[in-house]
């Protein structure tokens, strides 16, 4: 008796592939792969501005909040404060004692002015005022990248604010 073999192919009605002509070519894999190289820049683009974004909310968020609790203390107490800028950070100092010292993180650029009306003054320290309307105000800036935040003394209400 006999054996018949019957093979895949066979059964399937079909030739048998080469099997030098299956899968993908090194032209094919090389576009795809840049394909997903270029995207992937994309990606990592946008995670990182969204990073210096969350870092410069969030150091914007704490310097207010130092700087609202320094007004809110300087108007209580009948004196004014002042807010330093120092290597790599700010102080804020009032009745003789340094109050609150903040750390900027690395690669952020502060620069403030001060002014009435018109008239705009680059300088490294500004006045905290203790009366209810402040006679000058100030503007400080914090930049990261491409990313900016201005934070500004409201004259009428004294309030700090973001602009």
């Amino acid at each position: 008796m006999a054996k018949t073999v019957i093979s895949p192919a066979a059964s399937r009605g079909g030739d048998v592939p080469d099997p030098a002509s299956s899968g993908f070519s090194l032209f094919e894999l090389l576009v795809v792969l840049t394909i997903m190289g270029v995207l992937a820049s994309f990606t990592g683009m946008a995670v990182i501005r969204s990073v210096q974004g969350d870092v410069l909310d969030r150091v914007s968020a704490e310097l207010v909040g130092d700087l609202r609790q320094a007004r809110a203390s300087a108007v209580r107490g009948g004196t004014d404060f002042r807010l330093d800028l120092v290597d790599g950070g700010y102080r804020i100092v009032g009745a003789g004692r340094t109050v609150e010292d903040g750390r900027w993180p690395s690669g952020l650029r502060a620069e403030l002015v001060i002014g009435s009306g018109t008239a705009w003054v680059a300088r490294s320290s500004a006045r905290i005022p203790h009366q209810a309307i402040p006679l000058s105000q100030f503007r400080l800036r914090l930049a990261r990248g491409d990313e900016e935040v201005l934070l500004a003394l409201d004259p009428v209400s004294g309030e700090i604010r973001h602009e």
